[in-house]
């Protein structure tokens, strides 16, 4: 019987070991049960040589079949008050010399401590075995009943769940060493602060702000605290929550950040701000970072946000320095790539309506749909003169095709023909476009390789002669 059982329950014991991959035996001599409410063969301590003593914690309520079977070094044995049953060869192969089993225990196996059922226990290798019981329980019933040793004794209690039956002469010693006489609970206050205090006294400690476990103050963005348990630490990190104070920081561009409060003086050195701010702009160019609150009373002495304030620039820069000039700078305003960039919607909305005002004046001022933004002139590998010309569409039609001309002149400021004998002697030169497109409001740029004009080092100001829209339509002066 003893060799079938113990077949079964090695085989359970792997079975479980290699489906649920258990963690080794701690190499401690004293194993702490706790947090279980009942201890099994599959629990990890079935035939460890290495206990020597077990203490069974308040919570776990039974100690089943084969739970501690041939841990052979098992010496000592504390079972707490919670627990109601000790199940078949729980104990078997043990050498126990001293086991505490409480009232609270009614149910004992005759195979718990030793599988061959004797009478008496002169050959089991528990037969040393001394009952910590009180009087008529079942634990003084059993010890009767198999000729075993006992002695009447009452429990302490350690605020960690641990329990001990001790006689009277031992109590006093363990009263004064941390062991109380009466169940205990350790409690938890904010700041570390910890209480062992009697389990039937904790509700009303929980009253009044202590805890069942370690706990943590919390902080939320929007200035919400909760007191949280330790063990829920990092859950709560992940929907906001934040171990010290925080505070929402502002950048001038628009960008917030939840700032630790002890980086705050940080991050105010590199332009963060603990209120709102805006950047707003003078007629000058200065710049300044004020509170939002305080933005209408600096427009009211010439300050100006950044969508009103390109409105104002794009109007200087069309007197200082034309149409192009004005049109460029409200672009880097709408280029998410430019460091110009303009966050706002609203903002953006303006600029927008700006340039595109300003392309119709820049039209009706030039009479021509194709503007001349400007030119450059290069050399190419084999030393021929490269003239780029930018050209802006300034219409709101696609232009696909156009002709331009310009004059080239040489370095003394002569209009040039370099080969009369083989070309025009004219120092006009003419340029043609055809199969790309130039969308509304679009700049680009064109280049013309000068193979009959090597001399040239500059020319006339581009003339744009017809031009071809997407719509078959087309313009010529």
């Amino acid at each position: 019987m003893k060799k079938v059982c113990r077949v079964v329950s090695l085989v359970l014991a792997f079975t479980i070991l290699l489906g649920t991959l258990m963690t080794s035996v701690a190499a401690s001599d004293v194993v702490t049960i706790s947090g279980v409410t009942e201890i099994n063969s599959s629990s990890r301590y079935q035939y460890d040589a290495q206990i020597k003593t077990v203490y069974v914690c308040r919570g776990v309520k039974s100690i089943n079949d084969f739970a501690f079977d041939g841990c052979s070094n098992l010496s000592r044995v504390e079972i707490s008050d919670t627990v109601t049953k000790i199940g078949s060869y729980a104990f078997d192969d043990t050498k126990i010399s001293r086991i505490g089993i409480p009232k609270s225990v009614t149910t004992i196996d005759e195979t718990s401590f030793d599988s061959s059922r004797f009478s008496d226990y002169s050959t089991s290798p528990n037969k040393n075995m001394v009952i910590y019981c009180e009087p008529g329980s079942a634990a003084e019933a059993y010890a009767q009943q198999y000729n075993l040793k006992y002695v009447y004794a009452t429990m302490v209690y350690a605020a960690d769940g641990r329990t001990m039956m001790v006689t009277d002469a031992e109590k006093a010693g363990c009263l004064s060493v941390g062991w109380y006489a009466q169940p205990v609970s350790k409690i938890y206050a904010l700041g570390g602060k910890t209480a062992v205090v009697p389990t039937a006294q904790v509700a009303a400690y929980q009253k009044v702000g202590w805890y069942t476990e370690p706990v943590i103050k919390m902080y939320a963005a929007d200035g919400r605290t909760a007191i949280v348990r330790q063990s829920q630490v990092a859950a709560s990190q992940k929907v906001g929550w934040y171990t010290e104070p925080v505070v929402k920081m502002y950048a001038a561009d628009g960008r917030t950040a939840l700032v630790r409060q002890s980086q705050v003086a940080a991050n105010q050195k590199v332009g963060w701000y603990t209120v709102p701010v805006t950047k707003m702009y003078a007629r000058d160019g200065r710049t300044a970072v004020v509170p939002t609150a305080q933005v209408g009373a600096h427009q009211k002495v010439g300050w100006y946000l950044i969508g009103d304030y390109a409105l104002v620039k794009a109007d200087q820069d069309v007197r200082n320095s034309g149409y192009s000039a004005a049109v460029r700078g409200l672009e880097k305003y709408l280029n998410p790539s430019d460091a110009s960039y303009v966050n706002d919607y609203s903002a953006r909305v303006k600029i927008l309506g700006k340039k595109t005002a300003l392309l119709a004046s820049w039209y009706a001022s030039i009479k021509c749909p194709l503007a001349v933004v400007g030119w450059s002139r290069t050399v190419n590998s084999i030393g021929i003169p490269v003239i780029h010309i930018t050209y802006r569409n300034v219409s709101t039609k696609t232009i696909t095709g156009f002709g331009d001309q310009f004059t080239c002149y040489d370095a003394y400021g002569n209009a040039t023909s370099d080969y009369p004998s083989l070309y025009s002697d004219s120092a006009t030169y003419k340029s043609k476009m055809s199969g790309d497109s130039i969308l509304p409001g679009e700049e680009v740029v064109y280049y013309s390789t000068l193979y009959n004009h090597e001399s040239t080092t500059s020319i006339s100001w581009p003339y744009v002669l017809n031009i071809t829209f997407s719509d078959g339509t087309t313009w010529s002066r």
